[in-house]
């Protein structure tokens, strides 16, 4: 099944390869209406293209498009007014492109294909937000 039949689902899942184990990638859209579902899932097809791997999720409502990197594990995320980059497809895309990529050098994470390196910290992010490790601990 591909990215846009997943996507109708609302859910999709991406495998990836990771020494000798199989990862389930979580993939999650949606909207407050149709029109805005909609939005919502091409900014995951954007995500998807641009740096395939990591588990997105993304929705738009009420004029905003809200953009989560599901590793990190809580609230935090990626915030752009709908109206700010929404001129033409190209700086939609753009846009899209340079938030997120902005926040995956902010958590230690390379751009483009996840290559399995887990969120330590996020630069920019209170300490008591910061992610729990896969081992339990947090790194201040």
């Amino acid at each position: 099944m591909g990215v846009e039949q997943l996507q109708k689902l609302g859910v999709g899942f991406q495998t990836q390869e990771r020494t000798k184990e199989t990862l389930r990638m979580i993939l999650y859209s949606e909207g407050g209406t149709k029109s805005e579902e909609a939005d919502s899932h091409h900014v995951l097809e954007i995500l998807v293209a641009a740096y395939p791997g990591h588990p997105w999720a993304t929705r738009v409502e009420g004029g905003v498009v809200f953009i989560k990197h599901l590793e990190l594990g809580n609230n935090w995320g990626m915030v752009k007014k709908f109206a700010d980059i929404n001129h033409d497809a190209t700086r939609f895309k753009h846009e899209i492109i340079m938030a997120a990529g902005e926040f995956l050098e902010r958590a230690g994470l390379v751009r483009g294909r996840a290559n399995g390196d887990e969120i330590v910290h996020v630069e920019g992010l209170p300490d008591k937000h910061q992610p729990i490790r896969r081992d339990g601990k947090t790194v201040h």
